[in-house]
């Protein structure tokens, strides 16, 4: 199963918690981003929500954005600190759309007392092919 159709079977699942998937590598989360992002329907987080210090403090209407079929969030510092987990959590709650987080695994390392249970985990391995996580 590639990303892209976990992260299809997750949409589809009307999920009830934020999906959190792991990456191994620098390289793979940038692949991953750029091709999460190219699923129709996606929307990055601060393209529709606007924030400060991780907390929603504003969102526009859904409806002014047509289309929107899930939320995509990651952040290159600080990935794993409690106020951005929250975020995708409140994120999730508010629009009733899911969130897709996706996050390098080296920062559990950076967040020992970690506690993630508000979220479906799912480590992704490998990429095998450009051709297997892109549109």
């Amino acid at each position: 199963m590639t990303i892209l159709d976990k992260i299809t079977e997750c949409i589809a699942g009307n999920p009830k918690r934020p999906l959190l998937i792991w990456f191994h590598s620098n390289s793979e989360i940038d692949e991953a981003r750029r091709s999460i992002a190219s699923i129709p329907g996606c929307a990055t987080c601060g393209d529709n929500v606007y924030e400060k210090n991780g907390a929603v403090i504003e969102k526009k209407k859904i409806s002014d954005s047509e289309g929107i079929r899930f939320f995509l969030f990651h952040r290159y510092f600080g990935q794993l600190k409690a106020p951005f987990l929250k975020y995708a959590i409140d994120l999730m709650n508010k629009t009733g759309l899911p969130v897709v987080y996706i996050a390098n695994d080296y920062s559990r390392e950076e967040e020992p007392q970690l506690n993630v249970a508000a979220f479906d985990e799912w480590d992704y391995n490998e990429i095998s092919s450009r051709n297997d996580c892109c549109l």
